[in-house]
């Protein structure tokens, strides 16, 4: 049986060795293949803005982040209230 107090105890939280070069470089952008259209014209909307801003700076994207986040949050509601 293992120990708990065993601080290498589970296996999963001992921490993995360092790499031994530089990390690899990765892409900012996530590679996202969003929907061409979900069939819920407010859906659509929402990916779409998200989509558009999705090479934008941060700080240019947060506004439609908020706005898509905000109209989902109200689509899944009317949902439940349905």
């Amino acid at each position: 049986m293992s120990d708990p107090l065993d601080p290498t105890w589970p296996p999963e939280l001992v921490a993995a060795p360092e790499p031994a070069g530089p990390p690899e470089p990765t892409s900012v952008r996530p590679a996202v293949r969003w929907p061409d259209r979900t069939g819920h014209a407010t859906v659509d909307a929402a990916l779409q803005a998200v989509a558009e801003v999705g090479g934008a700076p941060p700080v240019e994207q947060l506004p439609a982040y908020q706005a898509a986040h905000r109209s989902l949050r109200e689509t899944l509601a009317s949902i439940d209230e349905g």
